[in-house]
């Protein structure tokens, strides 16, 4: 390896389970060793404790042992709890996953902090925030009177890992597009989220590289059959030579075990129009965006929400979540979707996506 050079992996929502229990990782092992650090989140606690804590329509949980397969590349691993999942069990929960992970000799980055880390000369400098965090530090980067000039330096590789966005959609929302290019250019070089349990697209230019999510990666819907939407995703490769960037994606499918299984060639093609499509829309006016975007994504949020969020709750705690099913169903964000519930095949990207499923 140059010394001057080194390679970073990004991936994506990771619950660490598996249908067969064995290592979810074996075929993309190699992909792992190729780089000199892995940025992973880890979107679960890790607990043994069977009751979660507060009402939501899935908790997660893995047990320590699974923990084992992360082992083979722990000394290049680091894994972000910056995530809607990791406190499902209570803050004694967050507080065993920090244990095990220690025990495990598992790198994971703080919660209220940057995470400084040298290789090969180069300085990163790793933010990893939860868009709907309480704590003060991660909310701290989506506010417009942030601090950027003392959180991030000229003088080194600024990375932001965020969990952020609607689940389901293959667009940004413009909220997400306006911060993204808020932070490039407050000077971060480096952006990749995930949360929406879909692979979206990546702009990449001199002054920095926005990858908007990664998609799922050991992971699977639990409350939603498998489909393409949710079992398509890539891994983000980035080499930093001489203080060049040069970024590629190695994309995969999700088997019925939740193994990630490498599929380069098939869905290339794909990205690339994906990618041209996010361009198209982040070019237009504020108001077009707005509509594009609720042209998107109405259909499947008020559909996903109902049927996959409020149902599920209404089952196991009772009527008494009524009031917050109608508190949604009424709030101004719902209602301003209802007019564009029956607009998503007109939308350019789901057009890409079911072009995709006819392909298979």
């Amino acid at each position: 390896m140059d010394s001057n050079e080194i390679n970073i992996l990004f991936a994506g929502d990771t619950f660490l389970q598996s249908g067969n229990n064995e290592s979810p990782f074996d075929d993309v092992a190699q992909v792992f060793l190729d780089h000199d650090l892995i940025l992973l989140n880890l979107e679960t606690a890790i607990t043994n404790r069977k009751h979660p804590v507060g009402i939501k329509s899935v908790n997660l949980s893995a047990p320590p042992e699974n923990l084992r397969w992360l082992e083979p590349f722990r000394n290049r691993l680091i894994v972000s709890l910056a995530n809607n999942h990791t406190h499902d069990y209570g803050s004694d929960g967050f507080k065993d996953t920090e244990r095990w992970l220690r025990e495990y000799d598992i790198r994971f980055a703080p919660s209220d902090r940057l995470f400084n880390i040298e290789i090969n000369g180069y300085n990163l400098r790793l933010h990893c925030i939860y868009e709907y965090t309480p704590d003060n530090y991660q909310q701290s980067f989506f506010k417009s009177s942030h601090d950027a000039a003392n959180t991030f330096s000229c003088d080194a590789i600024d990375i932001i890992f965020v969990h952020w966005g609607e689940e389901h959609v293959l667009l940004p929302s413009p909220g997400q597009v306006r911060i993204a290019r808020r932070w490039r250019n407050e000077g971060v070089d480096i952006i990749v989220g995930h949360h929406s349990h879909t692979a979206q697209g990546m702009q990449s230019g001199a002054n920095g590289i926005i990858a908007y999510s990664l998609g799922n990666f050991n992971f699977r819907q639990p409350l939603k059959p498998p489909t393409n939407l949710n079992n398509i995703g890539f891994m983000l490769s980035i080499k930093l030579r001489n203080g060049a960037m040069i970024c590629r994606r190695i994309p995969y499918y999700i088997d019925q075990e939740a193994h990630p299984r490498l599929n380069e060639i098939s869905l290339s093609g794909y990205f690339a129009a994906l990618d041209r499509a996010l361009d198209g829309y982040a070019s237009q006016s504020s108001f077009a965006m707005n509509i594009a975007y609720l042209n998107h994504s109405s259909y499947g949020y008020i559909l996903d929400n109902l049927k996959h969020g409020f149902l599920p709750r209404i089952r196991s705690a009772g009527i008494g979540q009524f009031p917050a099913l109608l508190k949604w169903l009424f709030h101004p964000r719902t209602l301003l979707r209802y007019p564009f519930m029956l607009s998503q095949q007109q939308d350019v990207v789901w057009q890409l996506y079911h072009k995709l499923c006819r392909e298979q």
